[in-house]
């Protein structure tokens, strides 16, 4: 374990929690295809891939509304939490574990969103419709 996880748990009460460290990315896949919540809490984001990755395997996900996210999520394919409160993180996140049909109808809407806005192929139109400098829906 490292000095940095070591400290956290001397801090922090890790109740269910397992700081699993750093993986490699099919190990990533395998671990997150077994959860049914993705939580991202970051206070800044670009385009986080593991947001797909979380929705293409059908995890619910809750994440900050920074960078990119919102239009991931945009549409009810996940929650929205503001950065840095606690009390909502904390909030959804028990909604969610004490709805595992609201989870599984959050997580299907999400393997649809993400099939259809961000399948290669439909990315690669996007592209395609840019580069020729089509108008773009």
């Amino acid at each position: 374990m490292s000095e940095y996880a070591a400290d956290l748990e001397k801090r922090y009460e890790f109740q269910g929690v397992e700081l699993a460290g750093e993986r490699e990315n099919s190990q990533v896949l395998t671990e997150m295809a077994r959860a049914s919540i993705l939580c991202l809490p970051s206070h800044t984001e670009g385009f986080p891939n593991v947001i797909l990755e979380a929705m293409a395997l059908r995890c619910a996900v809750v994440a900050t509304p920074v960078g990119a996210i919102p239009e991931m999520l945009a549409d009810g394919a996940g929650v929205l939490v503001e950065k840095r409160d606690q009390v909502a993180l904390a909030d959804q996140l028990a909604a969610l574990m004490d709805d595992p049909a609201g989870r599984e109808r959050m997580a299907d809407h999400a393997w649809c969103r993400v099939k259809s806005e961000y399948a290669i192929d439909t990315v690669y139109q996007t592209y395609e419709h840019i580069w020729k400098g089509e108008k773009v829906d």
